[in-house]
This record gives C-alpha cells, structure tokens and sequence, in this order.
C-alpha cells in the first residue's frame, strides 16, 4: 500500500499493501446479541530472518505488539464466527520491505487442500498470518495507548447520499502528527487482511463489488471492490475514464471514491488520519468472509469511537449505488459530519 498514492490501472498503478475486510453469510444484526464468540485472534512478536529494529525517530513510545493486541481487540469486539472454532496466531514484525513506498504487507498462507487463507476458506481453521512493517520508514505514530484516539481531532464520518456510514475517523490538527502515518489504523487494516478481507480464486474481489445480504444492517448495499487484488474497497475507472490524460485520471479517481477514502479498507491512507472500521467495512467483511456481525458499537467505544445512531441503516435507492462493468460506482450526495 502506498501513504498517499492512488491504486488503478497505467498510470495510477502503486505500491500495494492488502487492505480489506470479510463479512458474514448470516451475520446478526447490528446490536444483537450472538453466541458465545469462538473467534480467537493472538498476536505475537516474529524472530528470526528478515526481522529488523524498529526504526528510529518515530513519533509516540508504543510497541508494535501492544499496538496490534489493542487492534485485535477491536475485530473480536465486532465479530463472531458462529462457534466454528476459527483461530488466528498473527506475528508482527518490521522488515525492509524494499520500497519506501510500501507501508506494510501480510503474508496469509493455506488452509487444508492448499486454498489461500481468506475469505470463506478461513472459518473454522486455525492460520499463522504475518504482518511485515516496513523498517525504512521512520514517518509512523506509534500511540501508547492506541485506544484512546485523544490525540487527533473529534471522530468523524462519512456517508453516502443515502446516509450509510462509509467511514469513521479522525485527524490530526496540530504537527507533527499530521505529517505521520497512525500505526493503528494501519494495524487494524492489516489485521482485517490477516483474518479473511482478501482476494482469492472465484471472489467478490474479481466481480468488483459484493451485495450485502440479510440478516446484516446495510441489507442490499452494493459495496465496490478493487478487482486489481489486495483486497480493499475501491471505486475504479470506467473505460471512458482510463482514456484520459494521467492527471484528469487522478481527479477521476477522487471523484469515484468520494464517499470511501477514510474507508478502513480503502487502498491509500491519508497522514495525520486514524480510521477505525466503519458499518460498511464491517458488513463487507461479515459478507465477504462469513463472520457474524456482534455489535459494532461495541468496537468502536472500545477504540475512542462514536455509536452509531441507529442500528437501522437507511438501504441505498434503487439505482443511487448501483455497480456497473467493472465495479464503478456512481456517487451523489455524500457528506462529511464531524462529531464531539
């Protein structure tokens, strides 16, 4: 994943670091109460080859592995897997990741029968993710206590012109954090590509967008994904747009995403911003993956965020976001609420 680049195709091409999340075939709805949780997230420091010090000079005194157990309790506040037992022991560690454009990649391996480890295929087995920081950056905000997001300004939201919440965050107004990259949301993102939000053989990656179903909030909310692998909600150019010249191709670009650039699960992050898992990235994971939606509040209280208002999320009219060709999305009246 590049910090501030675009991902698409010619000239929007970037580094890439898998962001997504999963979601679930027969989910709860929002505030519900489910099963006793059988989803198990462990995280651990990795050794040995290719492991590096953390780099020098970085903004904030907290350790990668506390950063990623608080990230981790995060996505077992919110998701369940229905008792199938579904483990995950992640390791972390910083690595030269050989591109300083690179921020971090995870690494997911097989389940039994040699499928990749994601998406439905994860429910039930018990992986060994990792997650590689990249060591040649020293731009990161490693926050001592990455749950409590006083730092930054008040939470904020976006949503589409139906009023679906497709982004919680929260930005920096003073320097230097505002120059920065917030290890927490990038853990977060990493950890949701760890557990299941990937691309993998016959997805919903490869039909650029995924339609989520009942009993999920969001019921027939069409979300774009990236069908350029990775794993990451993304909007991408319409064959009439990857026609023009590479600057208009970026304008068209922010323009298509409007409504999903502080999406967890969007391909870039801004610095100076932390996100924390919107209603949308919490249903596409639940859809994507087969994970059971406990209680978003839930996860978001946990990390400093704000309830959302209502359990009953408005479905988008007919046609207002309705996928076409590769996935793009037309977007209207998307706006921007900040609260506190």
């Amino acid at each position: 994943m590049n910090s501030n680049g675009m991902r698409g195709r010619g000239p929007l091409a970037s580094g890439a670091l898998a962001w997504a999340l999963a979601g679930a075939i027969g989910g709860l709805a929002a505030g519900s109460v489910g099963p006793a949780q059988a989803l198990s997230i462990d995280v651990s420091l990795k050794t040995g080859t290719g492991v590096e010090a953390a780099p020098a000079g970085v903004l904030g005194a907290g350790a990668l592995l506390d950063i990623a157990e608080a990230a981790a309790s995060v996505w077992t506040a919110a998701l369940d897997d229905g008792g199938a037992g579904t483990s995950f022991d992640i390791e972390v560690a910083w690595g030269d990741l050989g591109d300083a454009s690179v921020i971090a990649t995870t690494y997911v391996g097989t389940v039994g029968g040699g499928a990749k480890a994601a998406g439905p295929a994860v429910i039930g087995a018990s992986t060994s993710p990792s997650i590689w920081f990249n060591s040649a950056r020293s731009d990161w905000f490693m926050d001592a206590d990455p749950l409590d997001p006083s730092e930054f300004g008040a939470a904020e939201t976006i949503e589409d012109g139906a009023g679906n919440v497709t982004g919680q965050f929260f930005v920096a107004e003073t320097s230097p954090l505002d120059g920065v990259l917030d290890m927490f949301t990038v853990m977060l993102h990493e950890i949701g590509h760890a557990i299941g939000f990937l691309d993998y053989t016959n997805s919903p990656f490869d039909d650029g967008g995924v339609t989520i179903a009942a009993p999920l909030p969001m019921e027939g909310y069409e979300v774009p994904l990236d069908t350029i692998g990775g794993g990451h909600v993304f909007v991408p150019l319409t064959p009439e747009q990857e026609s023009l010249p590479p600057l208009q191709q970026l304008i068209a670009a922010a323009q298509n995403n409007e409504a999903y650039s502080h999406a967890l699960f969007f391909h870039s992050i801004a610095a100076g911003e932390r996100r924390l898992p919107s209603l949308m990235d919490l249903v596409a994971m639940a859809q994507v993956v087969g994970y059971e939606l406990v209680d978003p509040d839930a996860a978001l209280i946990l990390a400093g965020g704000e309830a959302y208002a209502s359990a009953e999320v408005p479905v988008p009219a007919a046609g207002l976001l309705a996928l076409s060709g590769l996935g793009a999305l037309g977007i209207a009246g998307w706006r921007r609420r900040r609260r506190g």
